[in-house]
Order: structure tokens, then sequence, then C-alpha cells
């Protein structure tokens, strides 16, 4: 079957710093305390091959971090995130 060339493929990702026990279980706790800090995520992950528009967001005011062209190739590929202080959030658009 070929490839529909007007087909929109959307990812998107959250990252929050949340309080994980040492078992890998997040625990809920009120009130909880925001765990500030400098982070800088990378994250691996595969998109079917071609162009894409990556933006980072930050959700507390849904202002745009940055945006960028990325290429992938079909395997996976490591998007370095840019520092952030408790929540980041990507969307990543084929063009």
């Amino acid at each position: 079957m070929p490839e529909q060339k007007n087909k929109v493929l959307k990812h998107s990702m959250y990252i929050t710093v949340s309080p994980i026990t040492a078992d890998g279980i997040l625990r809920i706790m009120y009130p909880m305390i925001p765990n500030e800090g400098e982070y800088k995520s990378v994250i691996t992950l595969k998109l079917p091959e071609g162009e894409y528009i990556l933006t980072f967001i930050n959700p507390a005011d849904i202002s745009v971090i940055s945006t960028s062209k990325i290429k992938s190739t079909g395997e996976n590929m490591t998007i370095e995130c840019p520092e952030y202080k408790l929540d980041i959030a990507f969307r990543i658009i084929r063009i």
C-alpha cells in the first residue's frame, strides 16, 4: 500500500518530576510539594522515517521553549530536552 503524503502524524509527551519510590511506584502525597530543580532529560524513541517539527513546551504557561526540525531514519533516536525546572512537554508533528 503506498504511503499517504497528506496523512497527519502527531506525537505528544509530558514529562514531570514526581515522587517515585525505590520500587518504581508513584506515590501521590497530599499536599504534594513540587520537586523543582535543574533537569535535562534525554528521550529515546522510534518514529517512522521522515521529517518532523519538534516543539518543547512549558506546561505551566503553554509557552514554546524551542522548535526544531528533526529527521528520523525509522530507527531508535535520542532527543535531548532543553533544561527545565519541574515539567516539560513536547510535540512532534510530521511534515
